[in-house]
């Protein structure tokens, strides 16, 4: 299941951004990709992207409840 099909996460940093946290909780390649592809916009999980102001770099934060 390719991200980029699947996901309402679209913009290439967000996605990035969610694969290195996702690294970081030590998830395996996987079991990251699922994650990934099961993100929505009108259901759990979902993911919010923002922009620093000052910098304009990308970040992303994904919400399980």
């Amino acid at each position: 299941m390719s991200v980029g099909e699947t996901a309402e996460v679209r913009h290439p940093a967000a996605v990035d951004d969610l694969r290195r946290r996702c690294a970081e909780w030590t998830w395996p390649p996987d079991e990251v990709e699922n994650f990934l592809a099961s993100l929505g916009k009108d259901d759990q999980p979902t993911a919010y992207l923002f922009r620093c102001r000052l910098c304009a770099t990308h970040l992303a934060y994904a919400d399980f409840t």
